[in-house]
């Protein structure tokens, strides 16, 4: 497994069907136009990694440094046989710590999603929707 930094805001594209999508939240479409502002003007502040086997995409995590500097994921997705996503998170937070980023903060609607994070890569709640992490 290739685990790649992209810079180019044209990798938004090909992302759309991987983008998750909330009822009541932005649409895949509104998705890609954010991640293409955001490695646009944000360019240095923001972390897209893209992991892949052979030509295959296998998962990619989006995450940019906040005014306060902390990191961010504004997005992470997997296949389903995707082994090891931990090392593409690990590799985010390594960046994020180059960056002078001390914690990490995501957000999510799914309770499940949310149980995970916190049993799997020792997230605690913060209120509403949030989690944090010490990196």
């Amino acid at each position: 497994m290739k685990i790649i930094r992209v810079t180019n805001p044209e990798i938004s594209i090909p992302l759309l069907p991987w983008f998750a999508e909330a009822e009541g939240e932005l649409s895949r479409e509104e998705c890609v136009k954010g991640l293409q502002i955001l490695m646009t003007e944000m360019s240095e502040e923001t972390c897209v990694l893209v992991a892949t086997d052979k030509q295959y995409m296998k998962g990619f995590v989006v995450g940019y440094i906040e005014k306060d500097g902390g990191l961010w994921i504004w997005q992470a997705k997997k296949s389903k046989d995707m082994r090891n996503f931990q090392l593409l998170i690990h590799k985010l937070y390594t960046w994020a710590r180059t960056m002078g980023a001390k914690k990490a903060t995501l957000g999510s609607d799914d309770k499940r999603l949310r149980r995970l994070y916190k049993r799997k890569y020792g997230y605690t709640p913060i209120g509403g929707n949030l989690m944090e992490k010490a990196i």
